[in-house]
């Protein structure tokens, strides 16, 4: 495959960097990592574009494009693509893909999706009740000129139509060989199950992972769930799995087999902070989502016990979630409202949270980092 130009570490290839949203403050570190792996991409001189599935409009993946280049996490809006603006815009792609034909019977209602002249481009099925809805042949409609032509087996025959045709695109250079990172597992399954059409045998296929795949008591033999049990069963047919940390790889090589899966170790990209610091005496800071798997209760419950040792301790809280009432409940019944302060997400935690922080506190039962 040769180097990417000006002689970057990255093999030369055409970068599709597969998730399924990209939204301003959405989505935790998910969302960042995939942006600051796509930039430390580009920085190696790596060719690179982002794509996304999630079938919102176009003017609000707009506003998402403005501020992610706003903040410095996405080089141009050019380089974010997804697939619903893409289809709007240019269905042909999606026409030559459609199998023609009556379309199969659906037990599911659909949802229209139009373009920007209100005619009907495709109908996706609105899948309820099921965790695996992203693997149902519930057939996608496709239209012209108002009239169905023909139908793809479900969203995996819609995402694998599309990533042809992008990886199909003509580019400048030499490098031609089209690599996709998926970053989200329920596309990377919809990628490599069978079914019409099916993804070209020229792209390669890499898959990332965010989380830790075992259940409490997080022992490499513990239990998984039924999402990880089955992303499993499909993980052999990935060109490679990139792991955050040795230890998650030898995990899985003693559970599955050293042969199992090609895995490579490639933690989360972070940028060095050059933010001043200037810690506040007793300032505890948390920066998380406010959901259970944070544990944000415990650091609440064990603040009285902090206090009586260090009268100055005090707790910030950064970050939203569902459970945020909750949690403030629950500060008023330990008595210690008056030593929390609940921030609320902020955007650049580096030069808020990091810079008065005294002590940092992570209390997760799992994290997505090293």
């Amino acid at each position: 495959m040769g180097v990417a130009p000006g002689g970057g570490a990255l093999p030369a290839a055409r970068y599709l960097i597969l998730a399924s949203r990209l939204v301003p403050d959405r989505d935790g570190g998910f969302t960042i990592s995939v942006l600051r792996r796509a930039i430390d991409m580009a920085a190696a001189g790596a060719d690179v574009t982002l794509l996304t599935v999630d079938p919102g409009e176009t003017a609000d993946h707009d506003a998402h494009r403005a501020e992610w280049v706003r903040r410095g996490l996405l080089g141009s809006r050019e380089s974010l693509r997804n697939l619903f603006d893409d289809v709007r815009s240019d269905p042909s792609w999606l026409r030559r893909a459609a199998t023609p034909g009556p379309v199969p019977s659906s037990p599911w209602p659909t949802r229209p999706i139009v373009d920007d002249s209100g005619a009907p481009v495709l109908d996706l099925p609105v899948v309820s009740g099921d965790a695996a809805w992203h693997l149902t042949d519930a057939p996608v409609r496709v239209y012209d000129k108002g009239a169905v032509i023909g139908w793809l087996p479900g969203f995996g025959g819609l995402y694998r139509a599309w990533v042809n045709a992008v990886a199909a695109e003509a580019t400048p250079g030499q490098y031609r060989v089209p690599v996709v990172l998926c970053e989200a597992r329920q596309i990377g399954e919809t990628l490599v199950t069978a079914g019409d059409p099916p993804l070209d045998a020229g792209i390669r296929v890499l898959h990332t992972t965010h989380a830790c795949h075992v259940l409490s008591p997080f022992r490499w033999d513990s239990p998984m769930d039924a999402a990880w049990e089955r992303w499993f069963e499909i993980a052999d047919r990935f060109d490679g799995v990139l792991w955050l940390t040795p230890s998650q790889r030898d995990d899985v090589e003693r559970r599955f087999g050293a042969q199992r899966l090609r895995s490579f170790v490639v933690p989360h990209p972070a940028p060095v902070v050059s933010a001043p610091s200037d810690p506040v005496s007793g300032r505890i800071v948390i920066l998380n989502s406010l959901i259970p798997r944070k544990r944000v209760d415990h650091v609440l419950r064990a603040l009285p016990a902090v206090r009586a040792a260090v009268p100055a301790a005090h707790l910030f809280v950064y970050g939203d979630g569902a459970s945020g009432a909750e949690l403030r409940a629950l500060a008023t019944e330990l008595g210690v409202e008056d030593a929390v302060k609940w921030i609320g997400h902020v955007a650049d935690p580096e030069t808020q949270a990091w810079a008065s922080a005294d002590a940092l506190v992570l209390a997760s039962t799992n994290e997505g980092q090293p």
